[in-house]
C-alpha cells in the first residue's frame, strides 16, 4: 500500500488521539501567560506586540491554552495537543464547532494589530476545504470573544502550514486573548493550528502643517495658532489620520483638540497670564502613536516694553535746567505699545523728579543745590512695563561749595567741577585729567591756558590754601599764577588777587606747599591756575581750601547788621530773635528758604551746608540782618 504525505499525517493523528484519549476527555478550559519567546516583551505578564504565541509542548498547552467543544461532540472531536500544534480530528457526520483560545496579549486602545494565524488543512483531499474565524475578547471563553478579526472560508489542503490574517482595532486598552474558531462543514478533513503572531501596525500621522501664530494687534494678551491638519499617516496613506491633537506653551498642555478632520485648517486662540514670548508646540496623535512635533516662537504678545529714549541731553541757564529727549514709538521687542499713552520718568543722580510727564522737555528749577557734576536720566513706562533708562552727559551746576574744600582728579567727574579756558577766554581743553595719575596736567603747548575750582563759599577773613604741583620743564621755565577769583574767566578780572606765582623749583609732588590769602569780603570765588611760558608743563595733583579765620570765628556769624537780639544758635540749628515779628532766611544767591512769623524763631536744620542771610523783621516795621554759616 502506497500512502502520500496527507495520508501519513492522518494515521499519526488518529494514533495519537487513541493514545491520549483518556487524557482528552479530561481537558478543561485554561487561561494563564505565555512566556514563549526570550524577544517578546510583557505588561504585567501578558506579552505585548510584537510576539509570537505557540504551542512547544503538551504542558504548554494544557495550562496556557483554552479549548472549547462547543457542539459537544466530545471523544476526538475538539482540539488537543498534536506535537507543538492544535490538532482538530474531523467529525464526518458533524459541522465543526471548536475553539483554540490564546493566552493573554497586552494591547492598547486605538491601536490597530494585525493578527496572523498559522494553520494547516490536513485532509488528503485536494478538494476537501476548512472554514474558520479568528476573533478577539478580553475572556478566555466563547462569550467574550466579541471582536471580528478576520474569517477564512476556503483554506486548502497543504503539506506545510500556512498563513492568514487580519487587523483590528481595540476598542480600549488591556489583556486580550486571540481565538479560532473552525466551523468547517462534515467530512472536511483534519484541521492543525500552530500559533499566533501579533505585530502593531498602527502608523503615526504626518506632523501639522504651515504652523503659524499671530498676537493680538491691540495689546490684548491673546495669541491665535493656525495650521493644517494632518492628511496621511507618516507612510503616506490617506487618512483622517490623527485622532487629537495636543498644543503646549512653553512645554506646559494648555489645550486637546479632538475630532481633527484630515487636511483642514486648525485654529486655537490662546488666553496669555502675563505679556511676553512664547514657544507653542503641536503633537498629532493616533492612538498613542505621535507625530513629529512642530514649534513656532510667538512674537511679542501684550503691551510691550518701551525702548529707551534717545537725545537725552541737559542744559543749564541761569540756574534753570531743561532736559530734552526724542519721544519713543518702539518697543524692545518689536511689539504693541500705545504711544499716546506713553509717559515719561526723570530723575537727577538717582532722585526721582517727575512721573507721567507725557514729553519732552522737563524743567528742573529746585534751588539750593551744591554744587556737583549732576546727570539725568529718562525712561518710558507702557501700562505696567517701564523700559530702560537713558542718561545725559554730566553738567556742572549748584550753590557755591562750602569750605573747606579737596580738590579730586581722581575721577573725571571730579574734574568736571573745574572750569577751563584759554588765554582768550574760550573753553580750552589744555589742562587733561589724568584720574589714573590723581593729577590735572597743561601739556607743553598749554601757555595762558586756566583752570578755575568750583565756586567756594568763603567768608570775610584768612583762608589757606594747600597746592601740589610738579613741573617737568625745567629747561625751560614757565611759572603756575594763583589767583583768588571771583569769577572764573580768563582774561582776569580786576578783582582778581594773585596768591601765588609758583616756580618749576616750587614743584614737589613730595611736598605740600601752603599759601595764606585774605578774603575781602564774604562771598563767592574760585582759585584760578593759570600756565605761562612757552612749555609749562604743569601737573596739579592737590589744591585745598580752608578758612582759617573768618568774621566770628567761635560761632561762625558774620553779621550784616548789629543786631544782638537776633542770632544763630548752632546746638539747636535756629535762627532765634528776642521779639515778636518775622524772620525770613534766604540762601546767599537771594533765594526764600524758610519764613516763622510765630514767636520768631525759626528752625534751619533742614538745609544744606551754606551760607545764608536771615531778616527779621519786628512788629514795630524795625528790622536787622544776620548772615551766617549752616555746617
Amino acid at each position: 500500500m502506497v500512502f502520500n504525505s496527507i495520508s501519513c499525517i492522518h494515521c499519526f493523528c488518529c494514533n495519537f488521539v487513541q493514545n491520549n484519549r483518556q487524557k482528552t476527555r479530561s481537558m478543561k478550559k485554561t487561561s494563564a501567560v505565555a512566556a514563549l519567546s526570550a524577544a517578546c516583551l510583557f505588561v504585567n505578564g501578558a506579552e505585548t506586540p510584537p510576539c509570537t504565541l505557540d504551542i512547544k509542548s503538551q504542558e504548554v498547552f494544557d495550562s496556557q491554552w483554552t479549548s472549547v467543544d462547543a457542539n459537544r461532540d466530545g471523544g476526538d472531536y475538539q482540539f488537543v495537543y498534536g506535537g507543538e500544534f492544535a490538532l482538530y480530528m474531523q467529525n464526518k457526520g458533524k459541522t465543526a464547532d471548536d475553539w483554540i483560545i490564546s493566552p493573554a496579549v497586552s494591547l492598547k486602545a486605538g491601536r490597530t494589530y494585525r493578527v496572523t494565524a498559522s494553520v494547516r488543512n490536513l485532509s488528503p483531499s485536494t478538494y476537501d476545504r476548512q472554514a474558520f474565524t479568528v476573533t478577539a475578547g478580553m475572556t478566555p471563553d466563547v462569550s467574550g470573544m466579541t471582536q471580528a478579526v478576520f474569517s477564512e472560508t476556503a483554506l486548502e489542503t497543504s503539506k506545510k502550514p500556512v498563513e492568514r490574517d487580519g487587523v483590528f482595532t481595540p476598542a480600549s486598552s488591556g489583556d486580550y486573548h486571540i481565538a479560532l474558531h473552525l466551523t468547517s462543514k462534515p467530512g472536511s478533513g483534519d484541521f492543525g493550528f500552530y500559533s499566533f503572531t501579533i505585530t502593531d501596525e498602527t502608523t503615526a500621522p504626518e506632523a501639522v502643517k504651515d504652523l503659524a501664530i499671530h498676537a493680538a494687534t491691540d495689546g490684548s494678551l491673546k495669541a491665535t495658532l493656525s495650521w493644517t491638519n494632518p492628511g496621511q499617516t507618516s507612510d503616506g496613506n490617506d487618512a483622517d489620520a490623527a485622532d487629537r491633537i495636543e498644543i503646549l506653551r512653553d512645554g506646559t498642555p494648555v489645550e486637546t483638540l479632538t475630532g481633527i478632520k484630515g487636511g483642514t485648517q486648525g485654529l486655537f486662540e490662546d488666553i496669555l497670564p502675563r505679556p511676553g514670548s512664547y514657544t507653542y508646540s503641536i503633537t498629532a496623535f493616533r492612538g498613542d502613536m505621535a507625530s513629529e512635533t512642530t514649534m513656532v516662537q510667538s512674537p511679542w504678545i501684550g503691551h510691550d516694553t518701551p525702548e529707551a529714549p534717545t537725545g537725552v541731553a541737559a542744559t543749564v541757564e541761569d540756574g534753570t535746567r531743561t532736559v530734552t529727549f526724542e519721544p519713543v514709538t518702539q518697543g524692545v521687542h518689536g511689539g504693541y505699545i500705545d504711544v499716546d499713552g506713553i509717559s515719561y520718568t526723570v530723575s537727577r543722580n538717582g532722585v526721582v523728579l517727575t512721573t507721567g510727564l507725557k514729553g519732552a522737555p522737563f524743567t528742573d528749577t529746585e534751588p539750593g543745590l551744591p554744587f556737583a557734576v549732576y546727570r539725568y536720566s529718562v525712561w518710558a513706562v507702557n501700562g505696567e512695563s517701564a523700559g530702560d533708562a537713558a542718561e545725559s552727559d554730566g553738567i556742572a551746576f549748584g550753590d557755591a561749595l562750602p569750605l573747606p574744600f579737596s580738590s579730586d582728579f581722581s575721577s573725571a567727574d571730579g574734574f568736571a567741577l573745574w572750569t577751563l579756558a584759554d588765554a582768550e577766554g574760550n573753553e580750552s581743553g589744555a589742562w587733561e585729567c589724568n584720574a589714573e595719575g590723581g593729577c590735572i596736567s597743561a601739556g607743553p603747548a598749554a601757555s595762558g591756558a586756566w583752570a578755575f575750582t568750583p565756586p567756594l563759599m568763603m567768608q570775610r577773613g584768612e583762608c589757606e590754601l594747600d597746592v601740589q604741583a610738579l613741573c617737568l620743564t625745567y629747561g625751560n621755565p614757565g611759572s603756575l599764577g594763583v589767583f583768588l577769583c571771583r569769577d572764573a574767566l580768563s582774561p582776569l578780572s580786576e578783582s582778581a588777587t594773585e596768591i601765588t606765582t609758583m616756580q618749576p623749583d616750587d614743584a614737589d609732588t613730595s611736598t605740600t606747599r601752603s599759601f595764606s590769602f585774605t578774603v575781602p569780603e564774604t562771598g563767592k570765588y574760585h582759585i584760578g591756575f593759570g600756565a605761562t611760558g612757552d612749555i609749562p608743563g604743569w601737573s596739579l595733583f592737590r589744591a585745598d581750601v580752608k578758612q582759617t579765620r573768618a568774621g566770628d570765628a567761635n560761632v561762625g556769624i558774620d553779621p550784616i547788621r548789629e543786631e544782638t537780639s537776633l542770632r544763630y544758635v548752632r546746638e539747636s540749628e535756629a535762627i532765634v530773635s528776642g521779639r515778636q515779628g518775622t524772620i525770613e532766611v534766604r540762601s546767599a544767591d537771594g533765594l526764600l528758604k524758610t519764613v516763622s512769623v510765630t514767636d520768631g524763631a525759626v528752625s534751619v536744620a533742614g538745609l544744606p551746608t551754606g551760607i545764608y542771610v536771615a531778616t527779621f523783621t519786628a512788629d514795630d516795621g524795625t528790622s536787622s540782618t544776620l548772615k551766617f554759616l549752616k555746617q
